[in-house]
């Protein structure tokens, strides 16, 4: 039975004093319950209910309502036993019913507070609730509820203080129910689902929390292409370049081109695209060339666009699409090396945690020396970097010293070390250098290896081996080998003579091979279709098996063959592949057919020993002059020869009664 509320009827009971209520939460009802602070008391987050939900309102006497807690167990195991206990005036019929359909179910009792600054008093726990009782007495004085609520085993919580949004049902009749205060939690720290605690004064705030920097978008925008010197927006298909700038839609109904000064050789700079609301709309602004690109600034109510890298070799476009990209996410940048002297990363207003590491041309030494920044809130500890050398070279990272100044702080790489070629390696700011997480990539490239060598596990412990140099050395004495093998011939390695050696086995021509002799191993697995293989008693080809006849199996008129018996009944085909004699039981009259016809050049005979019912054969099987009529109570001796197989076979036969 559901209970939205439980009121005080007018001149029920006593007379009454300052109204007061008690908010139940029904265990089953709740759908979230938040976490404590790090004391154990304050409730850091909303009490959530399922939908539909509400807590009960519940009318008690304001004397009357009392909640306390007693202290069980030995000395270094104390818990707390909550109580609550309060008087609701009357013999309502809603007040019984409350009583009898609720005894025994379990509950969290919210106390509220009338002071808008102070958190209301929880009791009861979602693992340790509080467990409903009620006691009943009509006196002269007046009749009375008394309704407990009493957690029957101890926890290591007392009370819970608890600000969060109290949910009511509707008022009703009665809409002077009143609603406690909610002061909520610290805005700064913490935010409402509806946001409803959250004020103009700390929305910034949780936008850089959140990292959401931008709110404008592009709508329509067409396609954007530069060169070492140009920037080219083409107009969109629709005829319209649009942008959406604090809630309003600015377009512009023609493209745009743009010129810029080039880079020196060796030296890269940024390009940016951006968007302004005023009649141009779309502008550009240089950054300041070196041997890393920076980011320029921005014109303040500026909307990114798209960042371009420039160098002298020509202009990459860092987003894959047209689309805004706020500054805010965490895209991969080109960092571009074209020189073997160590260059810097800047990391400026651009908040890009990832690197793709490219290397120019004529560039053999890469070398990236430190991470750089001027933004206060990219030099904490603890954040983490991502490389990928997408080149062919590899690139060296270098141990140095930690430098703060009025305008960079550098965080150098704790250890020398190597990017190898196509991979990536992870790095962890820890007291101001960049340490290697494990797992995090290419490895550093320790000291004492030469090019080549390998790690492996010597006799005391872990040492270089030069193995793999040893066999690309031998690999090379291979390759330039010199053999006196005759022409033709299929050769193989003599690990002993240290060359190459002829097999006997000659090269005839493609797909003929000749041979002096093949000797056959047994198999007695699966046979291939066109294998000559040894089942270990015969020799077969095919996957078959079948056999092959030699020399003293093969008789004047006749090759050793296979019989086959039957039981047949309606239809029967004769596999020709099967056997050459076929001992057949007719059950009833039978249709015979073949199988595995021989082919139209082809001849063949083949016997049968029929009993049992009649057989039909194939109209083009002609049966001989001098032949027997089949008799069904006889046994039928079957001659059978195909003189032409094929589509169109033809033949004769010829029947004896036994």
């Amino acid at each position: 039975m559901e209970f939205k509320r439980l009121d005080k009827r007018k001149g029920s009971g006593a007379a009454s004093i300052r109204s007061r209520y008690a908010y139940l939460i029904h265990l089953p009802d709740i759908d979230y319950f938040p976490e404590t602070n790090e004391k154990g008391v304050r409730l850091e987050g909303d009490i959530v209910l399922k939908d539909g939900r509400t807590m009960i309102p519940v009318y008690l006497t304001n004397p009357s309502q009392e909640y306390s807690y007693d202290t069980q167990g030995a000395d270094d195991e104390k818990t707390f036993r909550v109580k609550f206990t309060g008087t609701h005036p009357g013999t309502e019929l809603e007040a019984l019913e409350f009583s009898k359909n609720l005894i025994e179910e379990s509950f969290l009792i919210l106390i509220p507070s009338c002071d808008k600054n102070t958190p209301g008093k929880l009791l009861g726990q979602i693992e340790n609730p509080m467990i409903f009782t009620s006691t009943h007495k009509a006196a002269k004085d007046g009749d009375k509820f008394t309704f407990s609520f009493e957690q029957r085993i101890g926890s290591e919580f007392i009370y819970f203080s608890y600000g969060g949004i109290i949910s009511l049902p509707p008022g009703g009749d009665d809409p002077d129910i009143p609603v406690p205060p909610s002061p909520g939690f610290d805005p700064t720290k913490w935010a409402r689902r509806d946001a409803s605690n959250i004020d103009d004064d700390n929305v910034l705030l949780w936008r850089e929390a959140l990292r959401i920097y931008n709110e404008d978008r592009i709508l329509t925008l067409g396609a954007i292409t530069a060169t070492t010197t140009t920037l080219t927006l083409d107009l969109h298909s629709s005829g319209v370049n649009s942008v959406l700038m604090s809630g309003v839609e600015r377009s512009k109904t023609e493209g745009d081109d743009f010129t810029f000064a080039p880079v020196s050789a060796g030296k890269l700079k940024y390009v940016l695209l951006y968007a302004l609301p005023d009649p141009q709309l779309f502008h550009i602004i240089e950054g300041v060339e070196g041997n890393e690109a920076i980011y320029p600034d921005l014109p303040p109510g500026a909307m990114l666009i798209k960042a371009v890298l420039i160098s002298e070799f020509g202009a990459l476009l860092e987003d894959a699409d047209a689309g805004y990209k706020p500054l805010a996410e965490d895209p991969w940048r080109n960092i571009v090396i074209n020189s073997n002297a160590a260059v810097n990363i800047i990391v400026a207003s651009s908040p890009s945690a990832s690197f793709n590491v490219l290397v120019g041309a004529g560039v053999t030494a890469p070398k990236i020396a430190a991470i750089k920044t001027k933004v206060k809130k990219n030099t904490r500890d603890g954040q983490e970097i991502t490389f990928y050398n997408d080149s062919d070279t590899p690139v060296a990272l270098l141990a140095g010293d930690y430098e703060e100044t009025l305008v960079y702080t550098t965080f150098p790489f704790a250890d020398n070390y190597e990017i190898k070629p196509r991979s990536f390696a992870k790095f962890k700011r820890k007291e101001n250098k960049y340490h290697e997480l494990a797992g995090g990539g290419s490895a550093s490239f320790p000291e004492g290896a030469a090019p080549g060598d390998v790690l492996t596990e010597g006799t005391e412990g872990p040492e270089w081996s030069n193995r793999l140099t040893t066999a690309e050395t031998a690999i090379t004495a291979i390759n330039n080998r010199t053999s006196s093998v005759v022409d033709k011939m299929l050769h193989y390695w003599d690990a002993t003579a240290g060359k190459w050696l002829s097999s006997g086995v000659e090269w005839v021509s493609a797909g003929i091979l000749k041979v002096k002799s093949v000797i056959l191993t047994t198999n007695t697995g699966t046979a291939l279709p066109d294998e000559l293989g040894f089942d270990g008693v015969n020799v077969f080809f095919g996957n078959t098996k079948r056999k092959l006849a030699f020399k003293d199996e093969i008789f004047e008129h006749n090759v050793r063959g296979k019989r086959v018996e039957a039981t047949v009944s309606g239809t029967y085909a004769i596999d020709l592949n099967a056997g050459s004699h076929f001992s057949l039981t007719a059950t009833t009259a039978t249709t015979i057919s073949f199988a595995n016809m021989i082919l139209a050049d082809e001849t063949c005979s083949i016997s049968m020993t029929v009993t049992g019912e009649l057989l039909t054969m194939p109209s083009w099987l002609i049966r001989d002059n001098y032949s027997d009529d089949p008799k069904v109570d006889k046994k039928r001796e079957y001659t059978i020869i195909i003189k032409k197989g094929g589509v169109s076979p033809s033949g004769r036969f010829n029947v004896i009664n036994m």
